[in-house]
């Protein structure tokens, strides 16, 4: 780095339940109760291979 360069760090908080209440209101935020999501896999594709190797996981 040059000495006419500054160094900057930026920080960020991980999204949760906590912050996303923390939200200034001009943010949209979900409008469902997000602790009822459960967590799944969609693949949205026509190719077999990656059926077939995602099953290897899955199962």
């Amino acid at each position: 780095m040059s000495s006419d360069q500054t160094s900057r760090t930026t920080t960020t908080e991980r999204l949760s339940t906590k912050t996303v209440r923390a939200l200034p209101a001009s943010i949209a935020t979900p409008a469902y109760d997000r602790s009822r999501v459960v967590p799944g896999i969609v693949h949205l594709g026509v190719g077999a291979f990656h059926r077939a190797h995602q099953a290897a996981y899955v199962d």
